[in-house]
């Protein structure tokens, strides 16, 4: 026999479940636990002839025991014999947290609902099953019942859409309203009006605790929908409702604070439930002679809450610090200007180091309305400056914010202004989301938990052992001088991308400047500051190059501008730069080693291959960005994230790239010539329409792709160079190949290019007029004279510009170049000669002929037949 039972006291998400168990188990019995809420026997009775539930059953014949809304073998009662029939096998729909009293060996389905039915009824859903408005009905009950008609905390997505179905299919909320706020009984009645004369509030760690308690000597039933009453009636963070009736007491707890799980709470009288929502029963009022009273129970709870409660959050933790301020002679226009520029909604007001008031935005703009653009600030601001200190809760700050009906405020230790906090923040704090007035983010808040462990793991395997001791050294002493310092940007993204890494960025809340003067005189290295910026280079042993700063934050005067930057925090630092994956940082002080900051999910965009920019603006203040992004998506195979791509587009539409010089545009272009994949970089420039911003005049080259292949297969005297071609000098040769003389010179005007690419650039320039007219005259010697004079990238460009005739000459005759050439330099010859250098050429055209013979391999060979022909006067003598 198969059989479906509840909980004891059973409500209507168990009756329901034990509906959907049926639907889903046709065969098994329904069969009561214990007593039921009084609304639900009423239910259950006027419903007896369409639910069968069955109120005794043979329990010897049970094989199968289908347990929901529970998973406490506790709760089984008269049933728990069952367990020992041979076979008996144990299936748990359940939505509660593990307790201490599980099955063993039991089939488990958990899922962590609002409502134990939802899971059941997407059983039903998976199946094709089809129910009656009856079922649905109770389904709704279950469901409206547990999650406080969808309002808990506790509700989930599959909750709603669990209800938004049983509702298509006929649920009637009319009966749902009906049972769910039915009036209570006389004696449910006077128990809630004793409750709420009996109940006090009280602080426990920043948190309002409501306990009540009450005696009856009869069982009441409903105390969780009275202790739910109480609750409605006073705003609160947590309710305990303690009440013995008879020879038991009955604890139950409701919670609205995720700092307050009321399940651990009440684990020390062997409660169950929720973190949300939880109960427990005292049985044994005797203990060692004593008798247990609600008072005790409550000095218990209430002790236990002490222990258990998080300290509270305080308004220090989530200021903005520093604080940035005006001074009152500033005007109305300039406090505008740094409106827009920094994005804030206020300003605090200083007039000789005191705080004398508050100036906001509203203010500002009806002062600009009013035409009083050059007025001192200190006319219109608000003289009316509440301040908080900095160690108030934050729930306190965010009430009195409510009160005075005030948009920011100052905080203070002692008389010093330390920070700011403003309705953004407590907003970011409700929503988990962070909100930003002049700029629309693109990004969600990171929820991903990364392991520290894991962090250091990665970013000892990226370093070179004595680097990673360094830095652990410069960590000790940013601990010892009180100096928060960070890893930051692209050391961090290609750590977590587990590709090598030349960056070391170090970021420091605080003077950076000084603690790189710090870091220098531990190492005896050599510093290179720039105050204007905060930043600076430490190099150490020669070798290691350490970038130190202080957090920055930047602004910019007007599209495409050069940034202009400002102390900050690290927050704010990472939210300056380009895109999310190069907006973290990893904390490297003691108490927070390894700790990945990412604020920005850039960590996700990385694990989803995205390219997403920080804000909507990005692209208007820096125009180079679009560029950047492109070689960033080439160089890791990702993608620009669509938003992010669609600004970009709309940003070259508008023309950000006309303000903008052609030299910044070309360092981009450079740097992007140096990169693994820099024809699928320069194609996705044209792409997206650059290319005229590029080569004003120039179409786009396709050619280009056959670059890397032709590098790879045609050229066939690389086996024979001592060191690699330049692959960026290569592209910068094809990409000015087609320039006239005179736009190579206004190229170079506008562009502050390398001397050597200047160089080889005009020999390319002038070469293309004669060389192919000429290459099929040139014997060995000329062609010796050819390409001893050149760089092997400026044949390699002449090959690829040549026809397949002209390749092969060319290509043969730099075989024999790089294969035989002279191996005994110019100056060595020179000091066989002596004096007579006029026939040092005539020395050397016979060296090459001779080594294209096959003859003279080494230097000693070559330098000893100089030294032969010269004694036996082969090359005459010099008049």
């Amino acid at each position: 026999m198969k059989i479906i039972i509840g909980h004891p006291n059973l409500d209507f998400d168990a009756l329901a479940s034990m509906v959907a168990a049926k639907k889903l188990y046709p065969d098994a019995v329904m069969v009561t636990v214990g007593k039921a809420d009084h609304n639900v026997m009423d239910f259950m009775n006027l419903h007896s002839e369409t639910i069968e539930i069955q109120n005794y059953i043979n329990k010897k014949d049970v094989d199968t025991l289908i347990m929901v809304d529970t998973r406490s073998g506790k709760r089984l009662q008269e049933f728990s014999s069952v367990l020992e029939n041979e076979p008996c096998n144990v299936i748990i729909y359940d939505h509660h947290m593990p307790c201490d009293y599980e099955i063993d060996g039991a089939e488990l389905h958990y899922d962590a609902v609002g409502a134990n039915v939802t899971q059941m009824i997407e059983l039903i859903q998976e199946r094709g099953l089809e129910i009656t408005p009856q079922e649905a009905t109770v389904f709704a009950l279950g469901i409206y019942e547990d999650t406080g008609s969808l309002s808990y905390t506790s509700t989930t997505v599959r909750d709603i859409e669990a209800a938004a179905w049983i509702l298509e299919h006929g649920a009637n909320l009319g009966v749902v309203r009906n049972y769910i706020n039915r009036s209570f009984t006389p004696e449910q009645q006077e128990l809630l009006n004793t409750l709420m004369a009996n109940c006090h509030v009280e602080k426990i760690r920043g948190k309002k605790i409501l306990f009540s308690t009450a005696k009856t000597q009869e069982f009441i039933g409903e105390l969780a929908s009275l202790t739910g009453k109480l609750r409605d009636f006073h705003i609160v963070d947590a309710v305990f409702t303690v009440v013995q009736m008879g020879k038991r007491i009955y604890i139950v707890s409701r919670s609205s604070s995720e700092q307050i799980n009321v399940r651990d709470i009440l684990k020390f009288y062997g409660g169950m439930g929720h973190d949300h929502a939880s109960s427990a029963t005292i049985r044994d009022l005797e203990s060692d002679g004593e008798h247990l009273t609600v008072d005790d129970v409550v000095a218990k709870i209430r002790s236990i809450l002490s222990e258990t409660i998080a300290p509270p959050l305080m308004v220090k933790d989530i200021m903005t610090t520093p604080v940035k301020t005006i001074d009152a002679r500033t005007t109305i226009q300039e406090v505008e200007d740094y409106l827009i520029r920094y994005g804030h909604s206020g300003y605090p007001v200083m007039e000789d180091g005191k705080l004398i008031g508050i100036i906001s935005r509203r203010d500002v703009e009806k002062a600009i309305y009013h035409g009083f653009g050059k007025v001192p600030v200190k006319g219109y601001m608000s003289h009316h400056v509440i301040t908080i200190p900095e160690d108030l809760p934050v729930e306190e700050a965010r009430a009195m914010m409510l009160e005075e009906n005030v948009g920011r405020f100052p905080v203070v230790r002692g008389d010093e202004l330390v920070g700011i906090i403003s309705r953004t923040d407590l907003l970011q704090l409700l929503y988990g989301e962070k909100v930003t007035t002049r700029h629309k983010t693109t990004y969600e808040p990171s929820e991903i938990a990364v392991d520290t462990s894991n962090v250091l793991l990665k970013l000892k395997k990226s370093l070179p052992e004595r680097t990673y001791r360094i830095l652990g050294e410069i960590a000790s002493l940013a601990d010892r001088e009180g100096y928060r310092v960070f890893l930051v940007g692209g050391l961090v993204r290609d750590m977590l991308l587990e590709t090598s890494s030349s960056d070391l960025d170090i970021v420091v809340e605080g003077d950076g400047i000084a603690f790189a003067r710090l870091v220098a005189e531990q190492y005896h290295g050599h510093l290179t500051a720039y105050e204007k910026f905060g930043t600076s280079n430490v190099l150490i042993d020669g070798f290691l190059k350490l970038d130190i700063a202080s957090a920055r934050t930047e602004f910019y005067e007007y599209p495409a501008a050069l940034p202009q930057v400002e102390n900050s925090t690290l927050r704010q630092d990472l939210y300056r730069r380009d895109f999310t994956i190069n907006a973290m940082a990893i904390s490297l002080n003691f108490s927070t080693i390894g700790q990945l900051v990412d604020y920005y999910n850039g960590r996700e965009d990385i694990i989803n291959k995205k390219i997403r920019v920080l804000h909507n603006l990005s692209f208007v203040e820096d125009p180079t960005r679009i560029m950047r992004a492109i070689r960033f998506a080439v160089r890791y195979g990702f993608q620009l994230e669509e938003e992010t791509e669609m600004f970009a587009r709309k940003a070259i539409a508008d023309g950000v790239f006309d303000q903008l010089s052609y030299r910044r545009i070309w360092q981009e272009v450079m740097i992007s010539l140096r990169e693994d994949k820099p024809y699928e970089i320069l194609e996705q420039f044209n792409e997206f329409g650059l290319w005229k911003y590029i080569f004003p005049g120039h179409p786009f080259d396709f050619s280009l792709k056959d670059t890397s292949e032709f590098l790879e297969n045609h050229v066939p005297f690389l086996k024979y160079l001592k060191t690699k071609p330049s692959v960026p000098l290569i592209y910068f040769l094809l990409l000015v190949y087609d320039m006239s003389k005179d736009e190579l010179d206004q190229f170079f005007e506008k562009v502050e290019g390398r001397r050597h690419y200047k160089d080889c650039a005009y020999y390319v320039n002038r070469a293309k007029g004669y060389f192919f007219d000429e290459i099929s005259n040139l014997d060995i010697v000329e062609w010796y004279k050819t390409f001893s004079e050149q760089n092997p990238e400026i044949i390699i460009v002449l090959l690829l510009k040549a026809n397949q005739e002209q390749r092969k000459i060319i290509g043969s005759a730099a075989v024999r170049f790089f294969r035989f050439r002279l191996k005994s330099s110019r100056h060595e010859i020179k000091k066989l000669v002596g004096k007579q250098r006029k026939i040092l050429q005539q020395i050397v055209d016979d060296l090459i002929r001779e080594k294209t013979l096959g003859k003279l391999n080494t230097k000693e060979e070559e330098l000893n037949y100089v030294k032969s022909n010269l004694e036996q006067g082969k090359y005459g003598k010099e008049e």
